[in-house]
Formats: C-alpha cells, sequence, structure tokens
C-alpha cells in the first residue's frame, strides 16, 4: 500500500458535513489514500499491477508512471467476490474488467463512499411506491368520479331513436304501475297531436295524459312528455298545461333523460346495455319512481321563454300556475306582446282533451 498522508490521521477524523455533502467529504477524506491492485482490462487479458486511488465520485486506476490507465464510477462499482483479503471489482455492466484489491483500508474506504454516495441517490422502491401509489390514486378516482359519468354521456350519445322509443314506452309502463294507466281516447288523442304540432312540431316527441300523483308534468326517454290529468281538470284553459310541456321540453333539450337513466343505473348495468342493448325492468323501475316522485331542476328561463315565443303563446297562466316566483316574475317580464300570441286550440279540441280521461 502507498500512502502520501498519515493514513491514520485520516481515518480518524469525524465527517460532519451536511447529509448532502457526506459522499464528497468521504472523498476528501480519503483523496491521498492508494493501494495497489491487480488489473484485468479483457476477459482473457493478464493481470497487471496498477495504483488504486480515488479521483472526482470515481476510482482512478494509474500504472506506476503515474499514467491513468481507467477511471470506474464509484457508484456503479459493483463487488464481485471475496477470498480471504481480496476483493474483486468490476464496473457495471462490463463483465470483463475486474480489479482485486487485497488492501482492507481501501476496501473499507470504497465501501463508505459507495455507502454515503447510495443514501444521496434516489430510492427505486421508494420512488416506484410513491409512482404507484399516486398512479393508483388517479385511477381509483377516474374509476369512482369521471368513468361512471363518462360512460353514462356515451351511452346516451349513441342509442338510436328507434331504442329510446322502446326505452322510453317501457318506462311509461313502469310509470304507469306506480300511478296508474294513461288516458286515451279517440278526440282525446286528435287533440294532443294538433297540441304536439304547435309546442313540440317534432314527430319523435309524443303528448301522453296520465295519472302523475303530485307531480303537475315528466318527461321519459324517446320524446316522451307526460302531463298530470288535473292539469286539464282543474283549469278552463289549455296555456297552463301547454306551459308544463314546454317546461318539460326545455329540461329534455337541455339534459337528455337517456343520461339520466343511465347515470341511475351504475356503471355494470350501463355496459351490460352497451353489449347486450337492454335495460333491466328494475333498473326502469327505480328510474320511473325518479320521475314520478323525485326531485326536478327546472330548465333555464332564457330557454323557455323562447319555446314560449317560439310557439306564440302567452305566459301569464302558466307563471300564475307554477310555485316559482322568481322563475312567474321571469316569465311575465319576458313574455311576448298580446298582439303576437295565437289561441292554442278550438273549444271543441280543448273540451275532447278535458275529456281524455273519463
Amino acid at each position: 500500500m502507498v500512502v502520501r498522508l498519515g493514513i491514520g490521521l485520516i481515518q480518524d477524523q469525524k465527517v460532519t458535513a451536511p447529509k448532502g455533502l457526506q459522499a464528497m467529504t468521504a472523498l476528501e477524506q480519503f483523496e491521498r489514500l492508494e493501494s495497489i491492485g491487480l488489473w484485468k482490462e479483457t476477459d482473457g487479458g493478464q493481470r497487471r499491477e496498477v495504483i488504486v486511488s480515488f479521483g472526482d465520485a470515481s476510482l482512478v486506476l494509474s500504472d506506476h508512471n503515474e499514467n491513468a490507465l481507467a477511471h470506474w464510477s464509484l457508484a456503479a462499482v459493483r463487488r464481485m467476490s471475496k477470498s480471504g483479503s481480496t476483493v474483486t471489482y468490476a464496473p457495471d455492466g462490463d463483465t470483463e474488467e475486474e480489479l482485486e484489491i487485497s488492501d482492507e483500508t481501501m476496501v473499507k474506504a470504497i465501501e463508505t463512499i459507495q455507502a454515503r454516495l447510495r443514501r444521496g441517490l434516489p430510492k427505486p422502491g421508494r420512488v416506484r411506491w410513491i409512482v404507484g401509489s399516486g398512479f393508483v390514486v388517479i385511477l381509483t378516482s377516474l374509476i369512482l368520479f369521471w368513468f361512471p359519468g363518462a360512460i353514462a354521456r356515451y351511452a346516451a350519445s349513441i342509442v338510436p331513436d328507434v331504442i329510446a322509443q322502446q326505452i322510453g314506452d317501457k318506462a311509461l309502463h313502469q310509470v304507469e304501475t306506480l300511478s296508474g294507466k294513461s288516458c286515451y281516447s279517440p278526440l282525446g288523442d286528435e287533440a294532443l297531436r294538433g297540441l304536439e304540432n304547435r309546442l313540440i312540431g317534432t314527430p319523435s316527441n309524443r303528448i301522453v295524459v296520465s295519472e302523475l300523483g303530485a307531480r303537475p308534468s315528466s318527461h321519459l326517454p324517446g320524446g316522451l312528455i307526460l302531463i298530470n290529468r288535473r292539469l286539464l281538470e282543474q283549469h278552463s284553459e289549455p296555456d297552463v298545461a301547454a306551459g308544463y310541456i314546454l317546461m318539460e321540453r326545455a329540461a329534455q333539450d337541455e339534459r337528455p333523460p337517456l343520461l339520466d337513466l343511465f347515470a341511475s343505473m351504475g356503471t355494470r348495468n350501463v355496459i351490460r346495455f352497451l353489449t347486450s342493448g337492454d335495460v333491466s325492468d328494475t333498473a326502469l323501475r327505480r328510474y320511473a319512481e325518479t320521475r314520478v316522485t323525485g326531485q326536478t331542476s327546472p330548465p333555464s328561463d332564457e330557454n323557455l321563454l323562447a319555446l314560449f315565443e317560439i310557439s306564440a303563446l302567452g305566459t301569464a297562466s302558466f307563471a300564475g300556475a307554477i310555485s316559482d316566483s322568481e322563475q312567474a316574475a321571469t316569465l311575465l317580464a319576458g313574455a311576448i306582446a298580446a298582439a303576437d300570441q295565437r289561441p292554442l286550440m278550438r273549444d271543441r279540441d280543448w273540451l275532447a282533451l278535458q275529456s281524455i280521461c273519463d
């Protein structure tokens, strides 16, 4: 072993450097330390005697004329084997080059510096755990919060009108099991068709008069708009029922009823619908209950007023019938002029509609 300064004094020094500088301090501690080693450059090459010393975070191998032969990164030096007091090292990733060191002081110095270098490096296991945990949290959040809404919106957007009408008819049947049969009569149905042409204007929408309990109106998939028979029997003019029809149409335009159905079904049932095209009676019954007894979100005043204007219908009768005084005031303020309003239907059609449930 070659020692250019007193090794005993260097070894007795205590390292008090901050944590981030411990490896550098260790290198400074052993920067004058040298030893003899046997170096083999290739697998079949001859071993030759070299001087081993420390460089800047590296192990320097030199000949006796102080010509550098190789530099090994200390962080990448692997301990291959130990036989007695001789330890064999190799650079990481290279299996041909080897270095044998028998000096215990040098071996201890290499291990000390490597330990401090590793302490300052990110721990792969800890990093993987943190990254993996974050990924699991994000994935779980997506599954719990984003995915159910996304798949419900996707399903609602791809359902053809024919299938939506079939689902609406099945949902209407569930409503009828809860509140009572819908009303039909030849003259009443004819009056309803005239009301559809005036207020809705699209053949895919239908108006159905039904028993809805305390609910004045509702709507279902497939363009079905339900009005409570009380709106016909307890009012002297059709404008109140027409106002509720327009309100359901505006709500239908703002949020498709199929979206509410799929959102209430749960992700598993929506996926089953996408693969089979079938909605279970249980899901439809639960949905029907919400359409008859659940809370509703009224459409925006802007959209509702636009429909009143398109229909050339006055807002006074409907505003007087609804309980929301703020919305009633808005409807009255935005009503079209009386000169632009047109009668909704003939008296005989209104009488036929009033008696549709008799």
